[in-house]
């Protein structure tokens, strides 16, 4: 008898093991709008993503944009964000192709994508590209933060940065905000570092395997990975133990446990 509630046990601890599902994230809003717009963000909504990640940029005149590209060329603009203002960034109109569905769309600020965040109880993933000609450069920083206390988000934002230099800073700088470290294929070498500040690790798929998660799990740590658009790369990952998934498509609806 004894035995035998032991094993019940145990099979039911595995079932709950297994059924914890890796949480997906909308790559740049979702698929469905120019990437970084309000439709691409509106409809990342509609797919059920908890966390949509943004890209940040940072204009002429100072105002945090959501872009990935430092020019606008490859969804159909002229211009160069860093020497550009907003009044003139907004005049421009982006379009993109993705799975034989066009779409067009305005550049989006920082401000209203944090204000979509907080509206819908999303949480934002801000995943920040060098704002300046350095990213030993940390003068564009504390701005963001300010924008990010503006709206009594710190708590609930997640930075995203390859940049030893911006993690040191937000680490510094502005406790409470949480951040996440780009590795990808430099893991190893940059596994102590990261581990030492108890940061959270985002590596591309082709470089993660069993010991890139026991390195980084056995440190308590959660592993994020980017991008994951088949089921069969979902699965893969998932039976790995990778925590979370920057994906285009697969909304967590479109995912089941058997």
């Amino acid at each position: 008898m004894k035995k035998s509630l032991i094993l019940i046990c145990t099979i039911i601890l595995t079932i709950a093991v297994n059924a914890a599902s890796p949480q997906l994230i909308g790559r740049r809003g979702s698929a469905y709008g120019v990437e970084n717009s309000k439709e691409a963000f509106r409809n990342g909504a509609r797919m059920g993503f908890d966390i949509m990640e943004c890209h940040v940029r940072l204009t002429a005149d100072s105002v945090y944009v959501a872009a990935h590209d430092g020019k606008t060329a490859r969804l159909g603009g002229n211009m160069k964000i860093e020497t550009s203002t907003l009044p003139e960034l907004l005049t421009e109109t982006y379009t993109q192709t993705i799975d034989g569905n066009t779409y067009t769309g305005k550049l989006l600020t920082v401000a209203d994508y944090l204000d979509f965040c907080r509206d819908n109880g999303k949480t934002p993933l801000l995943h920040l590209k060098t704002m300046a000609k350095k990213d030993t450069d940390l003068t564009p920083l504390p701005g963001l933060v300010e924008l990010i206390d503006s709206l009594s988000l710190r708590d609930e934002c997640v930075i995203l940065t390859a940049s030893k230099a911006y993690a040191d800073y937000f680490l510094t700088h502005a406790p409470g905000l949480k951040v996440v470290f780009q590795a990808d294929g430099k893991w190893r070498e940059l596994a102590q570092w990261i581990i030492e500040r108890n940061l959270d690790v985002d590596i591309k798929q082709d470089f993660i395997d069993q010991e890139c998660i026991d390195t980084f799990h056995g440190a308590g740590l959660k592993i994020m990975t980017w991008t994951v658009n088949t089921l069969d790369d979902y699965s893969r990952l998932a039976a790995l133990g990778v925590d979370q998934m920057i994906t285009d498509v697969l909304g967590p609806t479109s995912i089941t446990t058997e």
